[in-house]
């Protein structure tokens, strides 16, 4: 029988379909259709096909739009501002999205950490520093409003991390972590933690268990959510007008016994109150990002056995260095996220302790992290910028008490958080780039 016309359209309608499918499952799943094709639905009903093809400038504008990993460092002194330098640089080192630094400091630690900035330029994704210069007499006027104070061998620079949400009030949550620790990963791991964290909860930080005692819990890294902590008013203050939240901390403080003017270890004893008292707050952080000297990195060391043990055996080690079964972690084996130098008085910067870089637990980490040079974060293809700044403010407008009050509680928190950021770019003054020339900075 002749072969008719009728069948040509049919027939070739199967085979341009047949051969088509062919191509795609030979040189992509077929699955991968969904992604690789998009139905743009038009405003005139129409619908358009279009291939989502991209290309290399397209991927570096999806890498530079990914949302920041932002961090807090406090630093006051020179000797804290040097000794932060390893926690910053290690942070940029590992870090694979873009960063964000809000540094509170004393003023004469600016010029010790932007040296060091100044170094690069081209950094693999856009780097922002943000520098908050305070004075003693700024941290003791907000402390006494709040009623607090400290006895404590970190003096104003550590009683200050009771407010940091109250001092970057622009900014939603950040990861805190101390000048004595090295991340050892990429900070993003420790950034997504946020996502387990329920709405009601508003930090994370290390402890040993709901038992813990204010030394067994460790404020030297946290996750803080400051929107929340301003939103319940973390701190008190006797500029709160009788119509904003009560400060959840003042009862904390009542019933566990706590002297908020000489509380134990400074700003920790006062986050303790708060954690004992209300522990629906808080959330249990991993003591992988606390790896830390004083509980002899609870086992882990580069030179126990080798990269073929089984996590059976780093689980005994754990026990046999400090039994941690108390603590309410997901995974029992711990793995070293970031390691803390702390428990070594001896030196006001931990680095320069010998044998912190001579001891074969973590000593070939600290010789990476000191010799790692500055320029070698110059890894970018030039799309992304360091970004440097000191944030300036009017007198009475550096805490969140204080501009709450200006305002008159008139606007809820969201309302005034959403004006203090749109005024953030008017309050900051920009860093220009300068070289160091030995021990001279140049500025061009």
């Amino acid at each position: 029988m002749p072969f008719t016309t009728r069948y040509v359209l049919p027939v070739a309608l199967v085979l341009f379909f047949g051969l088509n499918y062919a191509f795609l499952s030979y040189t992509h799943p077929i699955d991968s259709l969904k992604s690789v094709i998009n139905l743009k639905q038009q405003s005139d009903s129409t619908i358009n096909f279009h291939l989502n093809v991209s290309s290399p400038s397209d991927s570096k504008v999806a890498d530079t739009a990914m949302a920041p990993v932002v961090f807090a460092l406090v630093t006051f002194g020179a000797s804290s501002a040097t000794e932060g330098l390893l926690a910053l640089k290690t942070a940029l080192m590992h870090v694979s999205r873009p960063a964000d630094f809000h540094i509170i400091c004393s003023p004469d630690a600016v010029p010790i950490i932007q040296e060091k900035i100044d170094l690069f330029s081209r950094p693999a994704y856009p780097v922002n520093v943000r520098y908050y210069p305070l004075t003693d007499a700024m941290i003791r006027a907000r402390a006494s409003r709040a009623g607090v104070d400290t006895r404590y061998s970190a003096g104003l620079g550590g009683l200050v991390k009771v407010f940091i949400h109250e001092l970057l009030y622009d900014v939603e949550k950040v990861i805190f972590y101390d000048t004595d620790m090295l991340f050892l990963v990429d900070p993003f791991l420790l950034w997504r933690e946020f996502q387990e964290m329920h709405d009601d909860q508003m930090i994370a930080f290390p402890t040993l268990g709901a038992d813990s005692d204010p030394m067994e819990i460790c404020t030297c890294v946290m996750l803080l959510n400051l929107r929340a902590m301003r939103a319940t008013s973390f701190m008190p203050s006797t500029l709160f007008p009788p119509s904003s939240p009560k400060s959840i901390s003042p009862a904390a403080w009542r019933a566990t016994g706590t002297d908020p003017l000489k509380p134990k270890f400074g700003d920790q004893g006062l986050y303790w109150a708060v954690w004992k008292h209300r522990p629906e707050y808080f959330k249990h952080l991993s003591m992988s990002w606390d790896i830390t000297h004083c509980r002899f990195s609870y086992g882990l060391s580069l030179a126990d056995g080798d990269d073929s043990m089984p996590e059976e055996e780093q689980v005994a080690h754990q026990k046999e260095q400090f039994d941690v079964r108390t603590a309410p972690e997901r995974f029992t084996q711990l793995f070293p996220g970031i390691v803390h130098f702390n428990c070594q008085p001896d030196y006001d910067v931990v680095w320069n302790e010998p044998k912190n870089a001579q001891r074969p637990r973590w000593g070939p980490f600290v010789t990476v992290a000191i010799q790692y040079k500055w320029i070698w974060l110059n890894r970018g293809q030039g799309d992304a910028r360091v970004d440097a700044r000191i944030v300036r403010r009017p007198e009475g407008e550096w805490w969140w008490d204080q501009v709450f009050h200006r305002k008159g509680g008139s606007l809820s928190v969201e309302e005034l958080e959403d004006d203090l950021s749109r005024r953030r770019g008017g309050q900051e003054e920009p860093i220009s780039r300068s070289k160091t020339v030995g021990h001279r900075r140049v500025s061009h």
